[in-house]
């Protein structure tokens, strides 16, 4: 494992060295860190590596969200095996890009800009979880070619469906994703299953098959096989599967419930009958 702590400032401020582009290469496994603090961000070009990981993004502060005198980060990763963007807290503009790098992940990070852009282009996986984005247009997140899109647990300004675009997408997974401020569901309390809720309800029911089964179909709704293009279409087919099952379940209880309770009236009817008839003959 390998580490590395870029301080531009001394470079650009106090050498006086241009720098336009920050190059990494053949890296098999590297921690980067980036202090961009009082000088204009350079590109910074990864490529043809196994892992690195961007633990520290800083940045001026200044005009962040006006974007007026604010300059972008740009990320390009190229031929890698991953690119781990963990904890990441950018208040200026970020442009991240990988192509044919096949793992991408986004966690537990803040992003304060709206010019925020994260590409991916033919991947295996590209995932993003826990992570916070203040002022996101439409379509700011794009996966293109990718085999398995998972965003997660985040919090958006608009809705997850309008920022995530895919094209050519096996397998697209959004769940417990909220709008800024909004509380978080029950299901997507650390720890609990999105279908805890109903399953711990149908086990008092029914027997351990049925409930097995339910919890397998549950489980195959919340993840979606993909060939289309559109998001929209994809995420609302997955709330759809997920909606139906749930209501399905909801609907078949209710009319069992029913049925019992309308059996039990007609044998409490006829009981109190057959009791009348018999002490009028006596």
């Amino acid at each position: 494992n390998s580490f590395l702590l870029l301080r531009l400032a001394y470079n650009v401020v106090d050498i006086g060295q241009k720098v336009d582009v920050v190059e990494i290469t053949s890296c098999a496994d590297l921690l980067l860190s980036l202090d961009m603090k009082n000088v204009k961000p350079p590109q910074i070009l990864i490529s043809s590596s196994g892992g690195v990981t961007i633990d520290l993004l800083e940045m001026d502060a200044r005009s962040t969200l006006d974007g007026e005198g604010s300059s972008v980060t740009q990320i390009r990763a190229v031929n890698m095996e991953v690119l781990y963007l963990r904890e990441i807290k950018p208040v200026q503009a970020v442009q991240v890009n990988a192509t044919n790098v096949k793992k991408v992940l986004v966690t537990g990070s803040t992003f304060l800009s709206p010019n925020i852009n994260l590409e991916v282009l033919n991947s295996t996986s590209f995932e993003i979880r826990n992570s916070y984005f203040r002022a996101l247009t439409s379509k700011s997140i794009q996966a293109t070619s990718v085999d398995d899109v998972t965003v997660v647990n985040n919090q958006f300004n608009i809705n997850a469906i309008k920022v995530v675009s895919v094209r050519d997408v096996k397998k697209l997974h959004l769940s417990c994703n909220r709008i800024i401020g909004e509380p978080v569901d029950v299901e997507c309390v650390q720890g609990a299953h999105p279908t805890s809720t109903v399953l711990s309800f149908l086990s008092q029911f029914y027997n351990r098959e049925f409930t097995e089964k339910v919890t397998r179909n549950l489980e195959t709704s919340t993840s979606v096989n993909l060939n289309s293009t559109n998001v929209q279409q994809a995420s609302l087919l997955q709330l759809e599967v997920s909606n139906q099952a749930f209501v399905g379940i909801m609907v078949g209880m209710s009319l069992i419930i029913a049925v019992f309770l309308t059996y039990l009236l007609i044998i409490g009817y006829r009981c109190r009958r057959r009791g009348n008839m018999k002490r009028t003959s006596d």
